[in-house]
């Protein structure tokens, strides 16, 4: 059976912490050989990965250092330095997982990306991982792991032109396939009519210009962590300096990615008490049991290479409310319905020789005056399946359910194929009591929004005219 195979890298099996290297495997940090574990799995004799556990684990003092040391790095928030140590700490057991977090490293040409990158993270991993660069496609990541619980670094993930914004957000899709621990897997079809089965359970780091995350779902999956230029450091010189001499020592302790893998094995057992830990304490801190899954995580891991103890609520919370997450949090507190609203208010919409936008049409209709000469506000909406209404005292906006032309008006974003399902989330929404309502010429079933609602989700600008080519 296929979906029982296990590749090389960290899991759970019945209570047993398992590390397979390839041609051997770590049970409880016993070494064994690949055929005599008794399991219902299958744990496939592999080509050895490059790095094998140090007999004698990193200890505290050293992992604090790497703590330190990703301090260094011009941060625009301290916070991302503990999220980098975390994922560094986490990654090389992502298959043991049962939420795995990812980052996307940030920042202005010449900031420090690639040496993160490079001499921070790739180093650590000791070659235990999946080094990709920016034109890799999904596909080649996702058969070059196999059934590898492996972490991914992916360089130079650029969006400038449609190809590579296709081929990035392909890969974004699989990072929210190897998010969560479940049974479901990928299935892809071949040009021999056999199916391929891929279950990913890889933590992936991305590095950029540019991020380019359109989905919410994406938003809570990654922590963008994001560096200041070089320009805003007073003593750039300075500082490179001692980046620089801390990334050479590193670089020159050999043993030191090995020692990190044997840590992280023999406090995998603990690590996952102080995830359930720091996760619960990170969802009531930030109210979300989504981003204390996400962020608690990643501080469990960095909490991991300075103790060897499972961390009491008082302790993370300390932690925790060492760093300000205003950076972190800010593009997860808005709900995808109110994106979707404000994406509604923000299009525009040409009425006779200018453009408006659909706040400024809604605006109008709710109070004096007009959009133009040729047709009013209200005329204008109806066509786009929209009108103001006023109920029990208190103007509604009402849309269409049916309306082509407001489903053609946010047909190239993310909220097009569910506009109504969105927008019925938002406070106070509701289906009209199910009745027809009329817009313009034609006669449907509608749902409405309060207007304060509306008013408070658009620009404020005044009209404009396009310019003439």
């Amino acid at each position: 059976d296929p979906s029982r195979l296990r590749g090389r890298g960290a899991w759970v099996d019945d209570g047993r912490m398992v590390y397979h290297h390839g041609a051997y495997l770590t049970i409880d940090g016993v070494t064994e050989d690949v055929t005599s574990i008794s399991s219902r799995y299958v744990y496939e004799l592999r080509k050895s990965l490059p790095t094998d556990p140090a007999d004698k684990p990193m200890s505290s003092e050293e992992g604090e250092e790497l703590v330190e040391l990703a301090k260094l790095f011009r941060w625009t928030k301290p916070g991302s330095a503990a999220l980098l140590a975390g994922w560094v700490a986490l990654a090389p057991e992502c298959g043991a997982l049962r939420w795995r977090p990812h980052i996307w490293l940030t920042g202005g040409a010449g900031c420090g990306k690639s040496t993160v990158l490079n001499d921070y993270c790739h180093l650590l991993m000791g070659g235990c991982d999946v080094f990709a660069q920016g034109n890799s496609s999904e596909a080649g990541i996702r058969q070059k792991l196999g059934a590898d619980a492996l972490p991914v670094l992916y360089d130079e993930s650029e969006q400038n032109d449609d190809r590579e914004k296709a081929r990035v957000q392909a890969i974004l899709s699989l990072i929210r396939q190897s998010s969560t621990e479940s049974d479901a897997q990928t299935l892809k079809g071949t040009a021999g009519g056999d199916a391929m089965a891929f279950h990913i359970r890889s933590m992936f780091c991305l590095a950029s210009i540019q991020v380019g995350m359109r989905h919410q779902a994406d938003v809570e999956r990654l922590a963008v962590l994001a560096l200041r230029p070089k320009r805003d450091d007073e003593d750039a010189a300075g500082t490179w300096a001692t980046i620089s001499g801390s990334l050479a020592r590193m670089k020159h302790d050999k043993d030191l990615p090995a020692r990190l893998l044997r840590r992280a094995l023999d406090l995998l057992p603990v690590t996952l008490e102080n995830i359930k830990v720091f996760a619960r304490v990170a969802a009531k801190r930030f109210g979300s049991q989504r981003d204390g899954d996400q962020y608690g995580t990643l501080l469990a891991g960095c909490w991991s290479l300075t103790s060897t103890q499972v961390a009491t609520e008082e302790q993370a919370l300390e932690l925790l409310e060492s760093y300000d997450w205003s950076e972190h949090m800010e593009s997860s507190d808005a709900d995808e319905s109110v994106k979707a609203l404000a994406a509604l208010m923000e299009r525009g919409i040409r009425v006779g020789s200018s453009e408006m936008s659909v706040y400024q049409i809604v605006r109008d209709a709710a109070g004096p005056g007009s959009v133009g000469s040729e047709r009013t506000a209200d005329e204008v909406l109806a066509r786009h399946g929209m009108r103001v209404k006023t109920e029990g005292g208190k103007p509604r906006l009402m849309l269409s359910n049916t309306s082509e032309n407001l489903r053609a008006l946010l047909s190239d974003t993310p909220y097009g194929a569910d506009l109504r399902g969105l927008l019925l989330r938002l406070p106070g929404a509701d289906r009209c009591g199910n009745r027809v309502e009329r817009f313009g010429g034609a006669r449907s079933k509608c749902i409405s929004i309060s207007l304060e609602e509306v008013l408070q989700a658009g620009p404020a600008d005044d009209r404009y005219d396009p310019p003439a080519f």
